[in-house]
């Protein structure tokens, strides 16, 4: 599932970058600080995708104390695999088995976006990263797709 605002600011500081690459003092300060804004930008948005997901699965709740509930609690707030499947666990236990299936099947892109999640953590909590732009738009580009098997596993079928 990708996200607009996140794919803009991938182009965005791809163009900023095109304008300094090669001008290596400049280029050694601005890299690195559009990685952290970056890395910033894609674990904001998809903690945001993940209560948006959260919110329409509500949609067609009436009573208005729930919906003033979903409208004002974030969900999901730590975004590492453990946290999402006990979320998904909140809806049923096979919510969060089919979340885990998922990740068996397709383990490079859990672990692309938990290398997102790891990194974000490590620089929130003052750990200087040496990621490069171009790997945190790698582990965009792999990892995304895990948002795509949280709303899967939200929206399964009742039995």
């Amino acid at each position: 599932m990708r996200i607009d605002e996140i794919e803009s600011a991938i182009q965005m500081c791809r163009s900023a970058l095109s304008h300094v690459e090669g001008i290596e003092a400049i280029d050694g300060v601005i890299t690195p600080i559009l990685a952290k804004f970056l890395l910033i930008e894609i674990v904001a948005k998809f903690e945001n995708k993940f209560n948006e997901l959260i919110k329409e699965r509500f949609n067609d709740i009436d009573d208005e104390s729930v919906i003033y509930f979903f409208d004002n609690e974030r969900l999901v707030k730590r975004l590492g695999y453990s946290k999402i499947c006990g979320v998904l666990g909140k809806f049923g236990n096979r919510h969060s088995a089919r979340f885990k299936l998922r990740k068996r099947e397709n383990d490079p892109e859990f672990e692309m976006y938990d290398g997102l999640i790891t990194i974000r953590n490590s620089f929130a909590h003052g750990t200087n990263i040496t990621t490069t732009f171009n790997d945190i738009v790698n582990f965009y580009e792999n990892g995304h797709t895990v948002l795509d098997y949280f709303n899967e596993a939200l929206w399964l079928p009742e039995i």
